[in-house]
């Protein structure tokens, strides 16, 4: 596998604001009900299907995250991810 087979996540644009504060509000929503955001949960949301095979990166605290358009399209300025070590529930 190489660096090509993984979307960056800070080359995801949005045609217009309201699909980025979409977007936005849901990862935010994410933190508040769970405790953190993935970036697969990111890329869900910003429509990159089947570019959720990346390791379990995410945020915990977006208060600092915000909107800011990027030529003609609208993208997310995002603080560092964070590493997560998420355990699966083991049904005996």
């Amino acid at each position: 596998m190489n660096k090509k087979d993984f979307l960056d996540i800070r080359e995801i644009r949005f045609g217009n604001r309201e699909d980025a504060e979409r977007v936005l509000n849901t990862l935010k929503c994410l933190v508040e009900m769970r405790g953190f955001a993935l970036s697969e949960n990111l890329l869900l949301e910003a429509g990159y299907i089947g570019s959720t095979k990346v390791p379990y990166y995410g945020w915990t605290d977006l208060s600092s995250a915000y909107i800011y358009k990027s030529g003609e399209k609208y993208a997310l300025a995002l603080p560092k991810l964070e590493k997560f070590i998420i355990a699966k529930e083991i049904k005996a």
